[in-house]
């Protein structure tokens, strides 16, 4: 698993960095191109696997906070987070993981420069 200055991502984040990048991305990345930028991102981070009850925790986080849809995927990453017991979260949407409460909200950093912190 990750050392102390290693880099993490949630198993579900690999699907989605894949889905944005063939999907909604500008230009929209050819599927074998998604796979060597898949590839290139796992060299360089390691994966956080969540189990069932990982996921439990994160629906019912949801439903605790009254939050709903799409949101639940950034419960997600937040769940590896503290699983892995981060010392950060880096995001380009801060806003999404701060609303999940105390827990997560120390973690919680946006890149300098990416007008979002």
């Amino acid at each position: 698993m990750a050392g102390p200055d290693r880099g993490c991502l949630c198993t579900h984040t690999i699907a989605e960095y894949y889905a944005v990048l063939t999907g909604k991305s500008v230009p929209r990345i050819a599927p074998p191109q998604a796979v060597n930028a898949v590839a290139n991102l796992l060299g360089c981070l390691d994966a956080v696997p969540l189990c069932c009850e990982d996921y439990r925790r994160a629906i019912r986080w949801m439903a605790d906070l009254g939050l709903q849809g799409g949101s639940v995927y950034d419960a997600l990453i937040a769940c590896a987070a503290l699983k892995m017991e981060a010392d950060a979260l880096l995001t380009l949407n801060p806003r999404h993981f701060v609303r999940l409460g105390e827990s997560i909200r120390p973690l919680v950093y946006a890149p300098a420069g990416s007008g979002n912190s």
